[in-house]
């Protein structure tokens, strides 16, 4: 399977991830020329942080 998904926000690259892990092929366009730190906070629900876990990112959003 494969998916073209467009935005690479949050949510974009979580769909990404998660399709990747259930073998799907996937694309992501992004209107921004480079993706780059913007100094903004960011709070997450337990729910979303379990989600994130479970695609493997939960470590790397925490640090």
């Amino acid at each position: 399977m494969r998916a073209v998904i467009i935005g690479a926000g949050i949510a974009g690259l979580a769909v990404a991830k998660g399709l990747r892990l259930l073998g799907w092929e996937t694309e992501i366009y992004e209107q921004a020329s480079e993706l780059k730190p913007l100094g903004a906070g960011l709070s997450l629900s337990a729910n979303a942080l379990r989600a994130l876990r479970t695609l493997g990112l939960y470590e790397a959003v925490v640090a």
